[in-house]
């Protein structure tokens, strides 16, 4: 069985307002599926056109299997002249967490926090009470913060952090056996293969 892709996309115009209604046209009914070669594209959660002094953007959201289906997003707008997307894909099982808003125009979210921790744990270790409380998409400095006040260091490298939040998992899941207890954390990948086209917003 395929693990679903999440994709978060973004379409944007500083000028060509009508080519991006044509766009919006296509996925303003929300609820659909797209066909595009031998891949299957479940269109969700359409917003409206939204107006800013720089431009117009709409934003809707995508499930691809695996992984996302830019070759058809860079078919559509290719069509038009000043049409950009910006994307932010999410398929947690495989570790993609990744963004092609490499200037953080919309996407300023830089950690995926996954987390959950059973009320019998927490009776036990009422200090992981805060981990509740966290922001599932934090930015660059809070979510290191949170890492380091749940992992008791001080490390600001990333990688180091991830590591220690690893054998953290571990130890604390020898602790509870029989219970659900996890935190997960996954640092935001920027695009530069695949960047924004637009300059800045």
């Amino acid at each position: 069985m395929a693990n679903w892709c999440t994709t978060y996309y973004a379409i944007l115009t500083k000028h060509n307002f009508e080519g991006l209604a044509r766009i919006w046209e296509r996925f303003k009914f929300g609820r659909s599926v797209l066909h595009y070669q031998d891949t299957e594209i479940l269109v969700d959660h359409v917003g409206a056109i939204v107006n800013e002094p720089a431009g117009q953007y709409f934003l809707f959201k995508v499930e691809t299997k695996w992984k996302p289906c830019h070759e058809y997003m860079d078919e559509l707008v290719a069509a038009y002249d000043d049409i950009h997307y910006i994307y932010t894909a999410e398929e947690l099982g495989t570790g993609l967490y990744m963004t092609n808003d490499i200037h953080k125009v919309f996407v300023t979210e830089a950690w995926c926090i996954d987390a959950y921790i059973e009320p019998y744990v927490l009776k036990r270790r009422p200090e992981l009470q805060f981990v509740d409380e966290c922001n599932e998409y934090p930015g660059e400095k809070e979510g290191r913060q949170f890492l380091q006040r749940l992992l008791h260091t001080d490390e600001k490298d990333t990688a180091s952090l991830l590591k220690k939040l690893e054998d953290w998992n571990k130890q604390v899941q020898a602790e509870f056996p029989s219970h659900e207890v996890y935190v997960y954390a996954h640092h935001i990948d920027y695009d530069y293969d695949h960047p924004v086209t637009i300059d800045i917003w």
